[in-house]
């Protein structure tokens, strides 16, 4: 498991063995709110699974914003 904190927010990755995937997770720090949860399947390295995440996490703040 990687753990990132991420503009205010904690993101994890995480490899599930039983569905050969990444679970990744992310949580909002201030109110422990968690902000989404799903699994890629694309099977790269848990750092571009990390960096994909963040650019999800940055579009939906970027779209509240507006």
């Amino acid at each position: 498991m990687i753990e990132r904190l991420f503009k205010g927010h904690k993101i994890q990755v995480v490899w599930d063995e039983d569905v050969n995937a990444f679970v990744i997770k992310c949580y909002n720090l201030s109110t422990s709110e968690m902000i989404f949860c799903y699994t890629d399947f694309d099977l790269g390295h848990k750092k571009e699974v990390m960096y994909r995440a963040k650019v999800k996490l940055n579009k939906m703040l970027k779209s509240e914003k507006v």
